[in-house]
């Protein structure tokens, strides 16, 4: 039971206390913060060498192009998960 796999605390207790998925929020910030590095992460390390072989106006124009395609892309996926039933305030 879920008192049993709690130590004995009680069934609502435990889902008060419970800080799996979901259970915190990181904010405006953090989630900007946390794309920003999952998007530029990877790639920061071959930049250097792109620019080096291709100059400067090449490598420029395609990551302008990239910033803006992805984020297109991440604004119709906010646009579609809010327009979800119950999900306006996304």
């Amino acid at each position: 039971t879920v008192a049993e796999d709690n130590d004995g605390v009680d069934g609502e207790e435990a889902v008060a206390t419970d800080n799996t998925f979901g259970g915190q929020n990181i904010g405006l910030i953090g989630s900007i913060a946390l794309m920003v590095n999952n998007v530029v992460g990877p790639g920061i390390v071959a930049l250097p060498r792109v620019f080096q072989q291709a100059g400067w106006l090449v490598p420029t124009v395609a990551l302008s192009f990239a910033f803006l395609v992805s984020s297109f892309a991440c604004t119709m996926t906010c646009q579609a998960m809010q327009m979800a039933p119950g999900n306006h305030r996304f």
